[in-house]
């Protein structure tokens, strides 16, 4: 091969790899605006559902946090040994259920009437915790949950949660 050609071979190698790295980006590219399309359409499909409806969620069975106002049914204390090997340790909680002010009379006898069996499941579902399960904010945020999933359960045959929230008065660990 002349030097001529050499050349000319190298120059088409050159210009193929250049436009194979193009390609290469511009495939990058559009995967990946590919995926975001994706990742944002159900939000964007969800946004533009509920922009033009904004009069059809005032029928909604639930109030808008900031203008609900909240009032707090007294609930009691339990104390329950904790699951630990060597059961010196002791849990004492005293609870307040955040109820909707509409509806505090009514959850606040139905608290009073079935009080002991939900006493009698709180102090067994206490028993069955251990130091590691309600150790630190993530421990009492998870107890909180399970215990006012329960009490809507238990209180309410409906399915509606009128219990909205769980608030520890007291919290001991001993």
């Amino acid at each position: 091969m002349t030097m001529a050609e050499e050349e000319k071979t190298e120059e088409k190698t050159e210009g193929k790899k250049g436009s194979g790295v193009v390609a290469l980006v511009l495939n990058v590219l559009v995967a990946g605006a590919a995926v975001a399309a994706g990742f944002y359409t159900p939000y964007l499909i969800a946004g533009g559902s509920n922009a033009g409806n904004s009069n059809d969620n005032s029928q909604s069975t639930q109030q808008p946090a900031k203008d609900l106002q909240l009032e707090y049914v007294e609930f009691g204390e339990v104390t329950s040994n904790i699951d630990e090997p060597n059961l010196t340790r002791y849990l004492r909680v005293k609870i307040s259920l955040e109820v909707a002010k509409d509806d505090f009379l009514a959850i606040q006898k139905l608290v009073e009437a079935k009080n002991m069996i939900l006493k009698d499941w709180l102090n067994s579902f206490l028993a069955s915790q251990n130091m590691a399960s309600i150790r630190g904010m993530a421990g009492q945020n998870r107890l909180r949950r399970e215990i006012k999933d329960h009490f809507n359960s238990t209180l309410f045959l409906d399915g509606v949660e009128r219990i909205r929230g769980i608030l520890f008065l007291e919290f001991n660990v001993q």
